[in-house]
């Protein structure tokens, strides 16, 4: 059995709380799942690359094309120029030739599972088939945390959207499990605890089962 962890945190560096999370998934689901594969949606620079073999040598991980990479560099200058100017940008190729890149990687690999770190990976999801089984954590989600700016508001919002997308969720701990299931009332909650992955161990095997 494939599964496939959907990522644009840097989990071979404890830089932030998502990609501890991410790296928790990684070490956690290893060595259950030889077919274990990482997406990191974005490409690697020459140093990232030697320190991601370093701290996982048999983890097999596909990244993001360097000329859509390059291309977002451009776009994200460019919008950031023109929200300096008050102008609006228009939606670009971009994120359909992430999309794309996504999609073919999928064809080739075919995952019974994916299992994505954070609610604004589901983008990448849209042009999978509807048979497709997607579990998201929500652990660093704006919707959980929301703040009180106005962007941020937004963001949360988002982002709830975004995990009516997925089959499932997954929580950290009991509170976040119940302020999911009021968010996204019917969806079921997997809690996956740092310490105890008896939950995320479940989920596999629930995948693995055909249920």
């Amino acid at each position: 059995m494939t599964l496939l962890i959907v990522t644009d945190a840097r989990f071979w560096r404890d830089e932030s709380a998502h990609a501890q999370r991410t790296a928790f998934f990684v070490s956690t689901l290893a060595p259950q799942i030889p077919d274990l594969c990482v997406y990191y949606d974005d490409a690697l620079w020459p140093d990232e690359r030697a320190a991601l073999t370093a701290a996982y040598p048999a983890l097999t991980v596909h990244e993001l094309p360097w000329l859509v990479k390059l291309g977002r560099m451009r776009r994200n200058r460019f919008r950031s120029i023109a929200r300096r100017l008050g102008k609006k940008t228009p939606p670009g190729p971009l994120v359909r030739e992430q999309r794309k890149a996504f999609e073919t990687l999928c064809a080739e690999i075919n995952p019974a599972l994916i299992l994505c770190t954070h609610p604004r990976m589901a983008v990448m999801l849209e042009g999978l088939p509807p048979s497709t089984r997607a579990f998201v954590d929500c652990h660093a989600s704006l919707a959980l945390h929301p703040g009180a700016a106005p962007h941020e508001v937004a963001e949360a919002e988002q982002e709830r959207a975004y995990m009516a997308r997925f089959e499932g969720l997954i929580a950290r701990n009991a509170e976040e499990a119940e302020a999911l299931a009021q968010l996204i009332p019917g969806r079921p909650v997997t809690i996956a605890d740092d310490n105890n992955n008896a939950g995320l161990a479940a989920l596999i095997q629930s995948v693995t089962s055909g249920n």
